[in-house]
């Protein structure tokens, strides 16, 4: 059987489909400003049985279960998007035909009479907004065109939870002491690694011309969404990595005492085969390399 071959989503073609059918101007203007919005369902309880087959205001969505990495984003900008893959092009150009074909009040009453409904939406009661969990296509269609409302074969009713928000709060609040005492830590660490010559790799490795001498992962992302115990590990193993770094200095200290270079170094290597410590394993391979620090 022959595939279907559909057309490339096109935003002109719509834009102007759009007009055409007569969706007035300043609605598409705004839809263009229509933010797409983020409701962090962990600070709610749901429902547990759902309201059936329920009618919802379109006006009222404020994100489908495609569109979690574009939360700020614009609706319109969003849907054109090709790079972000949110169109099922098959789905898109089934109702996209339709439209075509009808006029704007023929194609409202389809949607309302003959498309069959989203499977399932949340209703968040406190904000009165609502996230569609399956069903973008009808969904940006529907906020395309100005339908009013469409069809939820499933809604589920989203309570907010007083004692989750105040956990939240005070996570927060923790979050944020932690964000601010990673930042004097490593303001601390990175003067370190400049005085010392190191260079920080990839955020994980600690180099000295090219070499790798200590070794400390960075989290991908240090903010307020970050998990707690990840930005709580990270703390630790800075202070442990500083703590490190510290000894390697302070050995070096009493190293220095011998002023010649490659003595030095054959010394620490005869001392280490015998009595060593982590710092001096470390302080080796730096002599080793040539390193020197900066005066």
């Amino acid at each position: 059987m022959r595939e279907h071959r559909y057309p490339k989503l096109s935003e002109e073609h719509i834009l102007n489909l759009l007009t055409q059918k007569g969706v007035k101007s300043d609605y598409i203007r705004n839809l263009k400003k229509r933010k797409i919005l983020d409701v962090n369902d962990g600070l709610y309880d749901r429902n547990k049985e759902p309201l059936s087959n329920v009618p919802i205001p379109v006006n009222k969505i404020v994100k489908t279960h495609r569109l979690h990495c574009s939360v700020n984003g614009n609706w319109w900008d969003t849907i054109f998007n090709n790079s972000l893959h949110n169109v099922s092009t098959n789905k898109w150009f089934k109702i996209q035909r339709k439209f075509e074909e009808l006029s704007l009040n023929a194609f409202y009453e389809w949607y309302d009479n003959e498309l069959p409904p989203i499977e399932n939406a949340s209703y968040f009661e406190d904000i009165d907004l609502f996230v569609v969990e399956e069903g973008h296509h009808r969904t940006c269609w529907a906020i395309l065109s100005n339908v009013k409302s469409i069809k939820v074969k499933e809604l589920y009713i989203y309570s907010l939870n007083k004692t989750k928000v105040q956990e939240r709060k005070e996570s927060l609040k923790r979050k944020n002491k932690l964000i601010k005492d990673i930042t004097k830590l490593e303001h601390k660490f990175f003067n370190m690694l400049l005085q010392l010559n190191f260079t920080y790799e990839n955020d994980q490795n600690i180099t000295y011309n090219s070499n790798p001498v200590f070794y400390l992962k960075k989290p991908d992302s240090l903010s307020l969404d970050t998990n707690e115990h990840y930005l709580s590990s990270y703390i630790t193993n800075l202070k442990v990595i500083i703590s490190k770094i510290e000894k390697v200095i302070e050995a070096d200290n009493k190293w220095r005492k011998i002023p010649n270079a490659h003595i030095r170094y054959f010394i620490l290597k005869l001392y280490n085969t015998f009595k060593s410590s982590y710092s001096e394993q470390i302080l080796e391979k730096l002599y080793k390399f040539g390193w020197e620090k900066k005066s």
